[in-house]
């Protein structure tokens, strides 16, 4: 007679073994997962973080000027200059946002003239289709970081009630 205490020892063995190597798998696959998350995570902050500092010392402040022009004046800590700016313009319970000066240099403790008539979109279409004066003008600097990449300093950002 067979004995069948072998037939289920060998058994429980190999369910086991299955078992441990499913987990060790999946522990492998959630390991490898969670390395990339946290790496694509710590890239985002450094990012984020040298952005901040690049925009710690930027110092912008709109002035008043004559008829529908502004001054954008940059008072930088650090001697810095502005490699452009974004406006927004608020108009009623409407809000323009005028791409016209990215590209206009604007030097340390120095200003540039702001014409606040008509905005130009991305693709530099001027937007129109506003009649006045906003009630307020946002400033938003941007500035060039070391590799090459301009950024917005969205928490520098000028604000000039009319």
């Amino acid at each position: 007679m067979r004995s069948t205490k072998n037939k289920k020892g060998l058994s429980t063995i190999i369910s086991t073994v299955l078992l441990v190597g499913f987990v060790i798998i999946l522990g492998i696959a959630i390991t490898t997962w969670g390395t990339k998350l946290v790496k694509r995570n710590l890239e985002k902050s450094e990012s984020r973080i040298g952005t901040d500092l690049d925009c710690l010392n930027v110092n912008v402040k709109v002035i008043s000027g004559s008829g529908t022009t502004v001054f954008v004046e940059n008072n930088n800590l650090k001697e810095k200059e502005l490699t452009g700016f974004i406006s927004r313009y608020d108009v009623g319970n409407k809000i323009f946002v005028d791409y016209k000066n990215q590209g206009t240099v604007v030097n340390a403790f120095g200003a540039v003239p702001l014409d606040y008539s008509f905005a130009k979109d991305r693709n530099g279409v001027n937007e129109g289709g506003y009649s006045g004066s906003p009630d307020k003008i946002e400033v938003i600097p941007q500035v060039k970081l070391e590799k090459g990449e301009v950024v917005d300093c969205v928490k520098k950002t000028a604000i000039y009630a009319l």
